[in-house]
């Protein structure tokens, strides 16, 4: 049967699959109260480098949690944190993204984050700063804008960045960060979550994970585009 699946944002998302140990080293910086201002997550598009973000923001700002204690970063999803990050309506997450129109991020939106950046936070003990992603920075002095907010940056104020080409990131960034490397998906994982949900055929699931190339991002976008 041929019908499109819903892509939606990743703050949506409340399932997450591989990555383990990504999410252990998250737990033990948690628990040994190691987190650091600025991460940059990098690794092909399309894998669930933001997903996991999301997951990681609400685990932090979710006051409820024992972060020293916790034994996943999951989150509920009929929690009062998990729908105020969804509808964007938590105070103490601050999130850039391209424009709709011309896909960007230009300098404008990353001169807001001046205000946001030094100000208190309001119902957590962290201000976490989304940027996804840095491919979609315009122009150098956005980098140097960021930049100076990276050297400056409060104790309680973390800043996750999100790069698909982490090549094109400049190094006086990139040195400010710690950086988490996605691998591709492995074809295993892949075969197991399509599996699991059902949405293809036996027959055209090799050619599918075949022309995936480890993004399950890129696999939904192949259906979609078969379907429509």
């Amino acid at each position: 049967k041929e019908y499109k699946i819903e892509i939606r944002h990743p703050r949506f998302n409340d399932e997450f699959f591989g990555f383990k140990k990504i999410e252990q080293y998250f737990l033990d910086i948690l628990k040994n109260k190691k987190l650091s201002n600025a991460y940059i997550f990098n690794g092909i598009k399309g894998i669930g480098k933001a997903t996991f973000v999301y997951r990681l923001a609400r685990c932090i700002l979710n006051k409820d949690n024992d972060l020293e204690s916790i034994d996943s970063l999951h989150t509920s999803k009929e929690s009062n944190i998990f729908k105020n990050v969804m509808n964007l309506s938590h105070p103490d997450l601050s999130i850039i993204e391209p424009d709709d129109v011309n896909k960007k991020i230009n300098l404008e939106k990353l001169k807001l984050l001046d205000k946001i950046t030094y100000r208190t936070s309001l119902e957590s003990n962290y201000k976490i700063i989304i940027i996804d992603s840095l491919d979609d920075f315009t122009t150098k002095k956005s980098f140097s804008s960021l930049l100076k907010l990276l050297e400056d940056c409060p104790i309680n104020c973390i800043f996750f960045l999100i790069s698909h080409l982490l090549f094109k990131v400049p190094g006086t960034i990139k040195s400010r960060c710690q950086k988490i490397y996605f691998n591709p998906i492995s074809d295993k994982t892949l075969r197991k979550w399509f599996e699991q949900s059902e949405i293809i055929d036996e027959k055209n699931l090799d050619i599918l994970i075949n022309l995936a190339n480890g993004s399950l991002g890129r696999a939904l976008e192949i259906i979609n585009n078969d379907a429509s």
